[in-house]
């Protein structure tokens, strides 16, 4: 690793991007009489694994094998343009370590603005917002700007605070304070927590040295509303604006619920409400239900459907749910296209690790589109169980039986030849599907149970039964598993407002396959099976 970093050809030459080419140079010894151990390329691959696992490097998009080193970027900032009407936020620290600002760049890096960056700075898009982030090593200090719409800005500085107290928390002895510029006098400061206590005592001006200022109002322009309070930050949530969200209870929190589920399809929500006993409805357009989950706790459901498919429509009732009911977690359950793998079929189910948006396409001259891919990261709270929860099959145990499901495994077609009318798409294609099913449904012996797998998914507005198209994203996002068409916009409604959104689908198409029609009841099922099982487990982090 240190090699890597200290190389003076990746700083000077390359500007912080490791190449293929690169590799031979690099992990070359300097001695002609010490042994090579790093000749072999699965050796140099975990090298480079266990950077991007300490977040030294990341992936760059469109360039197979190529990663970027932010500690080896040039110190120069490009221009960015003038910053002056931005909302403002400064991080203060005792002592500011460059692996805080280089560790920021490689978590956010689906954002990075046409690859605007420098070894101690970043801008950002994140929806429609521009945000400049710069280190002050030698004054310990970091400095936070966005501009957008005045609703949209404040997700965007949820999302980027969020992400700063992540590192925070994993560096001990480290002190930060938040402090914010007054807005008519950028060079007066006042700090966060001093806010928070004023209007503790029930305080409603801030003196500033100019004149008063409405302490809500201060607040209201740096925090948006958390569903729980974070432990390991000093910071407290406070009660957000009634534009942005309204509270089941304001004296009784237990009242709080605990997960909104978000389902689709009329099968979808049937699967889901035959596994939760005593549903009632809520609010005219919701279903409540508790359970006991293993740990003896009690958890309160609301269950939502979606009458339409599409990204519009789930932000919309997201948007709604959260308003409404305010809950923790939102939970996307359904079904799902898978793309052919060897590691995943027909009714095993997807737990989206990332999010690629391919909603928006540009119009080119001659018929073309280019993809303006969008998404990004989950919630940080949704990743760290998701880096954990392959360990949890013991917990999740007994989850994909037929008696949890409901139903048996449907059967598979598989033809041999590629000209029936089972298979679509190129040769290739057709190829990749036939095999993989082979691997997955056996004719010598029995299917096996569904199981669970960790991986990013894509959502757009259209149901993808097109193999060239979704080759084309494969091209832009080589990781994608699955497609479907309602996470962008659950993931659009709930970012604004720092929610974790946990995205379970099971696959009921493979495409460039005509499955046979039980395979969309099943994947309901095993859906919603799976979903019951994690939220009664105790899993979850509330």
């Amino acid at each position: 690793v240190y090699r890597i970093l200290n190389n003076n050809h990746l700083m000077t030459e390359r500007q912080g991007e490791f190449r293929p080419e690169d590799r031979s140079r690099v992990f070359q010894t300097k001695d002609k009489n010490q042994n090579n151990c790093y000749h072999h390329p699965q050796e140099q691959d975990f090298i480079i694994n266990m950077m991007r696992k300490f977040e030294l490097c990341f992936p760059m998009e469109g360039q197979d094998q190529t990663y970027l080193i932010p500690d080896l970027l040039p110190k120069g900032e490009p221009y960015s343009g003038s910053w002056e009407s931005s909302l403002k936020l400064e991080l203060h620290y005792n002592v500011l370590p460059s692996s805080v600002i280089s560790r920021f760049i490689v978590k956010m890096y689906p954002y990075i603005l046409q690859k605007t960056y420098w070894r101690t700075g970043v801008v950002l898009q994140i929806d429609n917002n521009h945000a400049y982030i710069k280190a002050d090593l030698d004054d310990n200090k970091i400095f936070v700007r966005i501009l957008g719409p005045d609703l949209t800005r404040l997700g965007a500085l949820t999302a980027i605070r969020t992400t700063f107290n992540v590192i925070h928390r994993s560096i001990s002895a480290l002190q930060v304070s938040e402090w914010t510029p007054l807005p008519d006098d950028p060079s007066e400061l006042v700090e966060y927590d001093r806010l928070i206590q004023l209007e503790a005592r029930g305080e409603t001006k801030y003196q500033g040295k100019k004149r008063n200022y409405d302490i809500r109002d201060l607040l209201n322009g740096i925090e948006l509303h958390r569903s729980e309070p974070d432990p390991d930050h000093k910071l407290r949530p406070r009660t957000p604006p009634k534009a942005q969200s309204a509270q089941i209870s304001q004296t009784d929190q237990s009242d709080q619920i605990d997960f909104g589920i978000i389902t689709i399809k009329e099968e979808e929500f049937d699967a889901l409400i035959q596994r939760f006993k005593q549903i009632e409805p809520i609010r005219g357009k919701y279903f409540h239900a508790t359970i006991q989950s293993n740990t003896d706790q009690i958890y309160r459901i609301a269950i939502a459907r979606c009458l339409e498919q599409g990204q519009g429509e789930a932000q919309q009732i997201t948007t709604e749910l959260i308003t409404d009911l305010n809950p923790r977690w939102i939970v996307l359950v359904g079904i799902a296209g898978g793309v052919p793998a060897t590691e995943y079929t027909l009714g095993d189910v997807i737990l989206a690790s990332r999010l690629y948006d391919f909603s928006v396409t540009a119009a080119k001259e001659g018929g073309h589109s280019e993809l303006n891919l969008m998404g990004g990261p989950i919630h940080p709270q949704v990743a760290e169980l998701l880096q954990m929860i392959p360990a949890y099959k013991q917990q999740l145990n007994g989850w994909n039986t037929p008696a949890s499901i409901t139903l048996e495994k449907p059967s598979v077609s598989i033809p041999k030849g590629l000209r029936s009318k089972k298979y679509y798409g190129d040769t290739a294609w057709k190829t990749k599907v036939r095999d993989t099913l082979n691997h997955h449904f056996p004719s010598e012996s029995s299917p096996r149970p569904p199981i669970y797998r960790v991986s990013p998914g894509g959502s757009s507005n259209t149901l993808i039964k097109d193999t060239t198209l979704i080759q084309q994203w494969q091209q832009a996002a080589r990781s994608l598993t699955h497609v479907e068409m309602e996470l962008g916009g659950v993931y659009k409604a709930a970012w604004s407002t720092n929610r974790p959104v946990l995205a379970i689908r099971a696959l009921s198409d493979i495409v460039g396959y005509k499955r046979e029609d039980p395979w969309t009841l099943y994947a309901c099922h095993s859906a919603a099976a799976f979903t019951h099982a994690l939220i009664r487990s105790g899993l979850i982090p509330l």
